[in-house]
């Protein structure tokens, strides 16, 4: 506190007589450094600061401001804080004793270094720009965490508000004394938790050592930490002609360190860092007065001392070479190659061997200037050997030449997958790979070649075999041996054939059939399996083989099918995988045809395994045909005429000989059917007009298909025609008159009786026959009269009329009576009598 005891005395109403201290604080960045040493006295002056941030509590209860002067020592102007705030502030005409070093008056223990974390930490090492304070605040915070550290140590201050553990000291209560307060409190707070400044110096090599222009060269970065006042370079351990390229004194230097090459091969050489602090244990000085009313002083000297030191080290090396493996197909670095050096061609003395790392990199190092040889002692796995012999050579001043990169070929297993039939290379198969544990080490597909290439397979024994066939193919399920030889060669068995998978179109066929029910008298209709149906298959776009090439061109028929007799229809022709239809091409007469509708299928390979594939058309589900069933019109007309006949009579009889229709004419002379389905059929007429002769038996066929669904209608014309009319007209020869009951025959001309006729009271007979030949011959005469034994021939057209005129005569009855003798008696009577009735 800057201010007299007696002022203290008048504002405190207290004195505490226990010795304070007071230190000061000389920072770099003020003034450049000056002749001042710790023993030394100094003329450390004082004035009144300006404003004040705290107030303490009085004797009165009052909250008062508490006064900090400022302390430097003239000449340099270093800042100094005193270590009584219970005695007087120093002037020009204080002098003071010789000054000692920190530790050498406080010892070395909590106290010291807290004094010296509040100095490190506080004005004006800290600045107070960074705190966002000014400079007044930050040296009256430090002055007062000097106070009140010392007062909380056993060090009183002339008043106990210093101690903070009292509570009567605080903040003027302003945004300024709010931040200057804790400013205080951190830097207490730092002293309490013993928070040392340290002092570091870090040397990094940023790479290895190499050779360039006869010089042996590495590069560091040096890094300084708490060191105001930078770094310095002792180069005392290096040897004659080194240079130091980059540095500035600075942390975070690149310093390049470089040596002669001549003579210092293998010889490791060493600098130091040195980092210079001002802010040490050495540089704090306490000053006491001569006057012992006058506060003690302690500031900070300006002259930096070395915080810290740390060396490097640079070793004259040989020339490190680094040889260099890649893959020739990808150009990725190789792992795992020993690369082995010799120092003559005859490879008798090995230099040197390595092995690639990540990046493909084998090194070399420490090579003294020679020509040396390399070579490939261990290939890589997976990868072909080459042993050819390399060469480069190491020059006296660094420089190297000669080949450094080797490019190896991968191992290559080439598995080939072709058709069993052509040889021809097939895409699409996917291999598995497998190692003698069954473990699988490699998978692909056979390329348009039919080939799959697998690189860097290493040596050893392996067997393959194939998951997914080429697409038409059917899986093969052989797994098959190889060897991969350490010299890269591929033996055994590399190839599998497949056969292409047969595929057969089915097509299902049904029609419709019908059943005559006699029970019913009706026709039952069911679905049967149609026989004898063709079908064309055809291409629906161009068909395509493995290879992408069009085998057959869309729309093309690639087959012709027939059902069998369970209406099971099968392709027989080699088909593609592809998109096909089959229309219906040819049917049997009982159906009616469809030429339009078409049935679609895509043929994709679904399953490997089966030799054959079967597709179903039309998703299996029969494709069906009606039976033709048509009406049959039944024309009844007059031969002779040409004229309609109504009420003829007709019975039709199916091929089995069932009743199944019966019909009259109408007065069109039309009947019609009941509806037919496709067969044979028998028209009987039973019944017709009088004068007609009966038609013979009509056989007809049901076989028209219908139009637009709508059945046809079939027509049969029958003629009737118009009998023959034979007419007989039988009189008495002797008198003309009619005779009644006579019968007449009508004969074929073979002598069959055909009908026997009777004549009427007006003596006519009338036979109605059909064309023919005939006689008539009359049977039995009228009693009295005698019978006419004579044939008339009749050749008979239809519609003819024949008419034949026949007399009969009297019976005759001539006796002749003689003797016994045979004398003819004449004279004589003789009486008739009907021998069954009795009358004469």
């Amino acid at each position: 506190m800057s201010t007299t005891k007696s002022n203290m005395k008048t504002r405190e109403k207290h004195i505490s007589t226990t010795v304070a201290f007071v230190v000061a604080l000389i920072f770099i960045i003020l003034v450049p450094i000056c002749a001042v040493f710790a023993a030394d006295p100094v003329t450390i002056t004082s004035d009144e600061g300006g404003r004040d941030y705290f107030e303490y509590l009085n004797y009165e209860g009052e909250w008062v401001d508490c006064e900090r002067w400022n302390h430097w020592v003239e000449g340099t102007g270093a800042v100094a804080y005193c270590m009584d705030a219970g005695t007087l502030s120093p002037g020009t005409w204080h002098s003071f004793e010789d000054g000692a070093v920190i530790y050498d008056f406080f010892g070395e223990g909590r106290v010291a270094e807290g004094i010296r974390t509040i100095f490190y930490y506080g004005y004006p090492s800290t600045s107070p720009s960074s705190l966002g304070l000014t400079d007044r605040q930050a040296r009256y915070a430090t002055a007062m965490a000097i106070s009140c550290w010392l007062s909380e140590n056993g060090y009183p201050q002339g008043s106990n508000f210093y101690n903070l553990s009292h509570g009567s000291l605080r903040s003027d209560g302003t945004a300024e004394g709010n931040a200057t307060w804790n400013y205080m409190i951190q830097l207490i707070n730092l002293a309490r938790n013993d928070h040392r400044i340290t002092h570091s110096v870090t040397i990094t090599p940023t790479g290895e050592t190499y050779r360039q222009d006869g010089m042996y060269v590495r590069s560091y970065q040096i890094t300084t930490h708490n060191c105001n006042s930078g770094y310095t370079i002792d180069a005392a351990g290096l040897p004659t002609g080194y240079t130091l390229t980059g540095y500035t004194g600075s942390s975070g230097d690149t310093v390049t360190v470089s040596i002669p090459a001549s003579g210092n091969s293998g010889i490791e050489y060493s600098f130091t860092a040195i980092g210079w602090d001002n802010r040490t244990s050495g540089n704090l000085i306490v000053q006491e007065p001569v006057n012992p009313d006058v506060q003690p002083m302690m500031y900070q000297l300006l002259t930096p001392l070395a915080g810290a030191r740390t060396d490097g080290n640079i070793e004259g090396e040989d020339i490190d070479i680094e040889l260099e493996k890649s893959d020739r197909i990808t150009g990725d670095p190789i792992a795992g190659v020993e690369f082995t050096v010799w120092t003559d061609e005859a490879q008798t003395n090995v230099f040197a061997s390595a092995i690639t790392d990540a990046n493909g990199v084998a090194t070399i190092i420490d090579l003294p200037a020679a020509t040396y040889y390399w070579a490939e002692t261990i290939a890589a796995p997976g990868y072909i050997p080459d042993q050819t012999l390399q060469s480069f050579i190491v020059n006296d001043d660094g420089t190297v030449s000669g080949t450094f990169t080797l490019e190896n070929d991968p191992i290559e297993v080439v598995l080939q997958k072709t058709d069993d039939q052509t040889g021809q290379g097939l895409p699409g198969a996917h291999f598995v790979i497998r190692n003698s544990l069954g473990e699988i080490i490699a998978e692909g597909d056979s390329g348009t070649d039919g080939t799959a290439t697998f690189l860097r397979i290493p040596a050893g024994a392996y067997t393959f075999s194939e998951t997914i066939a080429p697409s038409g193919y059917i899986l093969s399920n052989e797994e098959l041996p190889f060897t991969v030889n350490s010299d890269g060669t591929v033996s055994g068995t590399t190839e599998i054939t497949n056969t292409r998978q047969r595929i057969e179109l089915i097509l299902y066929k049904n029609k419709e059939a019908a059943e005559w029910i006699t029970e019913t008298s009706e026709f039952n209709f069911s679905e049967v399996p149609a026989a004898g149906i063709t079908f064309d298959v055809f291409s629906a776009e161009d068909i395509l083989d493995i290879h992408g090439n069009v085998i057959v061109s869309a729309n093309t028929r690639v087959d012709t099918i027939t059902t069998n007799s369970n209406g099971i229809a099968r392709t027989t022709a080699d088909l593609y995988y592809g998109n096909y239809y089959a229309i219906e091409s040819e049917g049997t007469p009982d159906i009616v045809p469809d030429y339009v509708t078409t049935y679609p299928v895509s043929l994709i390979q679904v399953d490997q395994t089966m030799e054959i594939a079967e597709v179903e058309l039309n998703g299996g589900v029969p494709v069906v045909n009606d039976l033709v069933k048509a009406y049959m019109q039944i024309n009844k007309v007059a031969g002779d005429t040409t004229l309609p006949l109504e009420g003829v009579t007709f019975e039709v009889y199916d091929s089995m000989g069932n009743l199944i229709d019966e019909l009259i004419t109408d007065e069109n002379g039309v009947a019609t059917t009941r509806l037919l389905p496709y067969g044979d059929y028998t028209l009987i007429e039973t019944q017709t007009m009088m004068g007609y002769a009966l038609s013979d038996e009509e056989e007809f066929a049901i076989y028209v298909s219908p139009e637009a669904g709508i059945p046809a209608t079939q027509e049969l014309t029958v003629i009737n025609n118009r009998l023959a009319s034979i007419e007989i007209y039988k009189v008495s020869e002797e008198w003309q008159i009619p005779l009644e009951g006579v019968v007449f025959g009508l004969y074929e001309e073979g002598g069959t009786l055909v009908e026997t006729a009777t004549s009427d009271v007006n003596g006519s007979v009338i036979f109605l026959a059909p064309a023919g030949s005939y006689y008539i011959q009359e049977i039995t005469p009228l009693p009295g009269y005698t019978l006419d034994p004579t044939h008339y021939d009749v050749d008979a057209d239809w519609g003819a009329i024949f008419e034949y005129r026949i007399e009969n005569q009297m019976s005759q009855l001539r006796v002749t009576k003689t003797s016994s003798n045979g004398t003819l008696l004449a004279g004589m009577q003789f009486q008739i009598t009907n021998a069954s009735t009795g009358e004469v």
